[in-house]
Order: structure tokens, then sequence, then C-alpha cells
């Protein structure tokens, strides 16, 4: 599973952090150092490297969901009630007998409501 980040945002912070401060005591020196220090190397692979292709798929808060798909041993009072599911993404199968998981174990898809 992959995060996407904003790339601006990234280099904002990173220049307010390493590059401010710095500049404040003076060691810009005309942009020279600047131009050999390793942060702003950094910073221009950043600028650099190609942008994510997001889909609608990537970029859903819930991208699969539970289905209930039955009852196995139902019984209010019995130790083993449980029900089965299926995640409507890679269709794996898993009970409810500890709870569902959060977080489908096949495909890794964060599970929301139905």
């Amino acid at each position: 599973m992959s995060d996407h980040i904003s790339r601006e945002a990234l280099i904002d912070k990173v220049e307010k952090h390493y590059c401010a401060p710095c500049k404040g005591q003076g060691g810009d020196l005309g942009g020279d150092w600047c131009r050999s220090c390793v942060i702003n190397s950094v910073l221009e692979k950043i600028r650099e490297f190609p942008a994510a292709d997001k889909t609608d798929e990537c970029c859903d808060v819930y991208r699969a969901h539970w289905i209930k798909k039955n009852d196995l041993c139902y019984d209010p009072d019995a130790y083993c009630s449980y029900a089965e599911y299926s995640c409507s993404y890679c269709g794996i199968w898993v009970n409810d007998r500890s709870g569902l998981p959060e977080y489908c174990p096949e495909c890794g898809k964060k599970m929301g409501r139905e």
C-alpha cells in the first residue's frame, strides 16, 4: 500500500526546517553554499521525481468493505457464534470470531462500511 503526499508541502517543510535556519545564520553565501548542500540536492531530486498516477481507487478513504456471507453456528448463547464475510475487492473469506479486521489480510485494502 502506498502513501500519496503533497510534493509542495514536503519541500516547504524541509526548507523551513533545514534551509531557513542555515540562511538565518549566514550560511547561504549568496547561493554558493546552498548549491553544494546535500539538502538542496535532495530537494532537486524530489522536484524532478515523476508524480504518481492517481486514480479514484487509490484516493478513496475506504477501498473495500466486508460482505456478510452467512451465519455459522449462530446461537447467541453458544461460544461458537460467528459469521463469515468476504472482501468486496479480493473476495477472501474471514470470520468475525475475534472481530473483523480493519484491513483485508489478503489485499491490504482499508475496510469501510457496506
